[in-house]
């Protein structure tokens, strides 16, 4: 029995340290972030613990973090190999006391919400966390109790021939991840994920719970109360004993989360323009590719680098592709920087730990379309512009620059995605609507059609003159012969269009929406827009449409 609990127990924390050490070599720059917070946390107590914020220990914290990783996978295969097992079993419990201190510490105060024990893979609650430790204490303790009876597993060459290889691998493993990001991406901003879906927060969504502790002091005794206003209880009449000014003195309130409710994935992604403006719907609702070039900090950046991403928007400019910096810096470092390093694209600023979340080499290059993202590449490999085009986007048109051109300009400007923004209800499209005999709502469905889609415009049709009709007729015939997915949209009644479309034997689809909106839309009575993949192609005002090419 007791044999046989010491080899669950070894075999137990020798793959869970393996597992725990590997996780985090995959990723040692985002383990280094939580040793950050932890240190901040430390240094706030002053005396002794201001060692913290030294600078040798915050400028090596990513080296620190790749040491962690390294010894709890050279632990776990000594204790699985059964070499040196009095030195091991006590490492691992000075190992366990210490992160079980700091996971209680973060579980009752609050103050990190996820350890980082196994990185972004296995997000862990404080109290999770602190759970996980209490039980990997009670077999590490199972272990230095028996140490004495932990048996080598094989002969001394292979053992450190593992042990090497073991040990070795994870530095290799944690080295190349620094430099040159993560093997496997567990994080939001990972290759595929859309950004603005993982920032939707749907309807029906839990809210958070929070209580509210307000602190009286009595000021005949001194005497101090708390009172737990819950935001799910709207018990606000627990505070009316306490409204009596000259008994008690109000001295301050304390928030406390109960429950979290419902957190997006991604909750804090933003980007904000030289004017101060918050352009994060027109970035990620953009429906071209672009550029994105991430910097945590352009004090610390590989200005090395920078050369390569000039070159690399230079060549996309020329085809119409839109690059920008995402940069967690003030206005005058980036004023300087841009200067200094001649970067002839738009510097946005971002929050320091989104750009790390986005990437953690500095900079790194990230490839979106509508808040997808397309493809990253850290800054020791940024790629040509040629090798980029020819494996994503080899048959795009080559068009000028639109990214923000016709931000004023309201609905369907040349290289907008209606499309995406009819589905998300994005100022000004949700304005507009295309409605059918039914009374329905057709425009998100309709625009966002994965082909291509033609919309004629014709505000009033009883203002249409036969001139007029006779100009778009062929237009029409083609559309209809050619099989082109092709409506009327007209503010007129719909018996109206439907007589139009049954008079004039073309049996087109009509829906029925606002004459003010498609006033402001077309200065002409008619329009017609061409729509692809739900991104605005052509906007032509009045008669002169082209005639259709084959779909």
């Amino acid at each position: 029995m007791r044999k046989g609990l010491l080899l669950f127990s070894r075999i137990f924390v020798g793959v869970l340290f393996i597992f725990s050490g590997l996780i985090k070599a995959n990723d040692p720059v985002g383990f280094a972030i939580k040793l950050e917070e932890y240190y901040e946390i430390f240094a706030s107590g002053g005396g002794l613990l201001s060692v913290f914020e030294l600078p040798f220990i915050i400028h090596s914290v990513v080296f620190q973090a790749a040491f962690i990783c390294v010894l709890e996978v050279a632990l776990g295969v000594l204790l699985l190999l059964g070499m040196w097992p009095r030195l091991v079993t006590w490492l691992l419990l000075l190992m366990i006391i210490f992160f079980t201190i700091l996971t209680g510490y973060s579980a009752v105060t609050g103050k990190v919400t996820d350890c980082g024990c196994f990185g972004d893979a296995i997000p862990l609650t404080p109290w999770q966390s602190f759970y996980k430790d209490l039980i990997l204490i009670v077999f590490i303790g199972i272990l230095f109790i028996g140490r004495k009876h932990i048996k080598r597993l094989m002969p001394v060459v292979p053992s450190y021939v593992l042990f090497l290889a073991g040990t070795v691998f994870t530095i290799w493993v944690a080295n190349t991840a620094v430099r040159y990001d993560v093997f496997i991406d567990f994080r939001p901003y990972k290759v595929g994920n859309n950004i603005s879906e993982l920032m939707a927060i749907p309807p029906d969504a839990a809210p958070a719970v929070v209580e509210m502790q307000y602190v009286y002091r009595n000021k005949n005794n001194g005497e101090e109360a708390v009172v737990g206003i819950r935001t799910d209880e709207n018990n606000y009449d627990l505070l009316t004993p306490y409204s009596d000014t000259e008994v008690w003195e109000f001295s301050e309130r304390r928030d406390k989360v109960i429950d979290p409710g419902f957190v997006p994935k991604i909750a804090d992604f933003a980007v904000i323009d030289a004017m101060e403006n918050d352009i994060t719907e027109q970035v990620l609702s953009f429906g071209d590719y672009m550029f994105m070039i991430v910097s945590p900090g352009l004090d610390h950046t590989h200005k090395e680098a920078w050369a390569a991403t000039n070159e690399l928007q230079q060549a996309a400019e020329k085809e119409g592709v839109f690059t920008f910096g995402l940069v967690a810096s003030s206005r005058p470092e980036i004023d300087a920087f841009r200067h200094a390093h001649q970067a002839a694209f738009p510097f946005y600023q971002g929050d320091h730990k989104v750009c790390l979340a986005i990437a953690r080499t500095n900079p790194a290059i990230v490839l979106m379309k509508q808040g997808t993202v397309i493809a990253k590449w850290p800054w020791r490999e940024v790629p040509d512009y040629q090798s980029v085009k020819e494996e994503y986007f080899p048959q795009r048109e080559h068009t000028p620059v639109l990214f923000m051109a016709n931000e004023d300009a309201g609905l369907f400007q040349v290289g907008d995605a209606a499309g995406y923004k009819l589905q998300n209800s994005i100022e000004p499209y949700n304005e507009f609507f295309l409605m059918d005999k039914d009374g329905n709502d057709q425009a998100p469905v309709l625009l966002s059609d994965s082909g291509r889609v033609h919309l004629i415009s014709i505000n009033r049709l009883l203002e249409l003159t036969n001139e007029q009709y006779l100009t778009i007729e062929p237009i029409l015939k083609a559309l209809k012969e050619s099989g082109a997915n092709y409506f009327l949209m007209s503010s007129s009644n719909p018996t109206v269009m439907a007589e139009m479309s049954q008079v004039t034997g073309l049996g087109f689809a009509h829906y029925e929406t606002d004459g003010e909106v498609l006033s402001n839309l077309f200065s002409h009575n008619l329009g017609y827009l061409i729509l692809e993949n739900g991104v605005v192609r052509e906007r032509i005002e009045g008669t002169d449409w082209p005639m259709p090419s084959e779909e």
